[in-house]
C-alpha cells in the first residue's frame, strides 16, 4: 500500500513538473485579440481522426494495478509545421501572422508536442481555444531549448488555435513542427474524475492527518 502511495505522489509531481516546464510564458494577448476585424475569419484547420473513446474507457476500467501510469489521453502522430499547414497573413508593416486550428471531436483538452521548435527574437506564439477561456503564451525566444524540442500544456476543449507572430526582420527564421497531439478524453489524474471525498484507499488528501508526512512533497 505504501509503495502505491509513493508512486501516486511521484506521478503527480511528474505531471506538475512537466506542466511547469511547458507553461513558462510571458503573458500578453495574441495579435488577433485586438485586430480581429483586420484579419481573415477563415484559417486552415486540421482534424484528428475519430476513435472509440468508450473502448478506451472500458480498458481503463479493467486496470486494477495502481502501479501502472494513469492514461488520460490518446496520442496521435502528426506532421504539422509552418511550411505545410496553417494560414499566413501579411500585416501592413511587413510582419506576418500564422494561424492553425487543430480539432479533435469531443476532446476535454488537447496537448501538443514539438520535434523542432525555435522562435527568433521578437516572435511570439500563443495557443488558445475558440472562446479564449484557455490561453497559453506568449512563448518567446526565451523558451528555445538547446535540444530543439518543446511541449505546450493542455488547452481546454476540442479546439486549439496556434497563433505565431513573426516580425519582418526575422522572416522565415521560426520553426514550429508539431509531431504529436494528445486528445484528452478524461481528467489528468484519477482524482479529476471524482468528487472530493471519493478518493480510493491509496489516494490520501495531503491536507488530512494521513498526509502529514507528505507535506514537503505537497508544497513542491
Amino acid at each position: 500500500m505504501r509503495n502505491r502511495c509513493v508512486f501516486f505522489f511521484i506521478f503527480l509531481f511528474g505531471l506538475q513538473s512537466i506542466d511547469h516546464l511547458a507553461q513558462v510564458s510571458h503573458g500578453g494577448q495574441p495579435y488577433s485579440t485586438a485586430h480581429a476585424t483586420t484579419l481573415s475569419e477563415t484559417i486552415d484547420s486540421y482534424y484528428l481522426p475519430s476513435f472509440d473513446v468508450e473502448l478506451l474507457l472500458a480498458e481503463d476500467a479493467l486496470i486494477n494495478d495502481k502501479s501502472q501510469a494513469y492514461r488520460f489521453g490518446k496520442e496521435f502522430k502528426v506532421d504539422l509545421s509552418l511550411e505545410n499547414t496553417g494560414t499566413w497573413e501579411n500585416l501592413p508593416n511587413g510582419d506576418r501572422i500564422w494561424r492553425l486550428r487543430i480539432v479533435s471531436r469531443n476532446a476535454k483538452h488537447l496537448h501538443l508536442e514539438y520535434r523542432n521548435f525555435f522562435l527568433p527574437k521578437g516572435a511570439t506564439l500563443y495557443l488558445y481555444n475558440e472562446d479564449h477561456s484557455s490561453l497559453l503564451g506568449a512563448f518567446t525566444e526565451s523558451n528555445n531549448k538547446s535540444y530543439g524540442s518543446f511541449s505546450t500544456a493542455f488547452v481546454k476543449g476540442p479546439v486549439t488555435i496556434l497563433e505565431y507572430y513573426e516580425p519582418l526582420e526575422v522572416a522565415d527564421q521560426g520553426r514550429i513542427c508539431i509531431d504529436k497531439v494528445i486528445h484528452g478524453y478524461r481528467g489528468f489524474t484519477e482524482e479529476a474524475e471524482r468528487d472530493f471525498g471519493d478518493s480510493g484507499n491509496c489516494n490520501i488528501n495531503v491536507h488530512c492527518s494521513e498526509g502529514i508526512e507528505w507535506e514537503s512533497q505537497a508544497k513542491s
